[in-house]
C-alpha cells in the first residue's frame, strides 16, 4: 500500500515534532516512531476504523501515547492511504474549521 501525506499534513506534523521536541528531545524521536506505529496500524485494516466525516470520506485514528489524531481516507481501488491531517486531540478544534462565516463565542 502507498502512503501518501498531504501538505497540510506534513505541516501539521512539523508541528508536532517540534513541540514535543521543545519538550524533550528524547520524545521527538518517540513521537515520530509512535506515529510511523499508528500508520502501520492504520495500513493492517483501513476502513476498520470510525468515520469523521461522510462528505470527504475522511476517517479518525488516535494514537494513545501522545494522543494524536490522524485524519486519512483509503483508496482501495489505488491501494492508497492519504493521511490529509495530523494533530494533538488536546488543540483546540477550531483551528481546523474555515474562517470564513463563522463566528466563535
Amino acid at each position: 500500500m502507498r502512503v501518501l501525506h498531504l501538505n497540510q499534513a506534513l505541516a501539521d506534523e512539523r508541528r508536532e515534532i517540534e513541540f514535543w521536541n521543545g519538550r524533550s528531545p528524547e520524545l521527538e524521536e518517540e513521537f515520530l516512531d509512535e506515529l510511523s506505529k499508528a500508520i502501520d496500524t492504520i495500513a493492517k485494516a483501513p476502513e476498520g476504523y470510525a468515520r469523521a466525516s461522510k462528505r470527504t470520506q475522511l476517517r479518525r485514528f488516535v494514537e494513545k501515547r501522545f494522543q494524536t489524531a490522524i485524519l486519512y481516507r483509503y483508496f482501495k481501488d489505488k491501494d492508497l492511504l492519504m493521511i490529509a491531517r495530523v494533530y494533538n486531540c488536546r488543540m483546540d478544534p477550531k483551528r481546523f474549521l474555515p474562517q470564513e462565516g463563522i463566528k466563535y463565542k
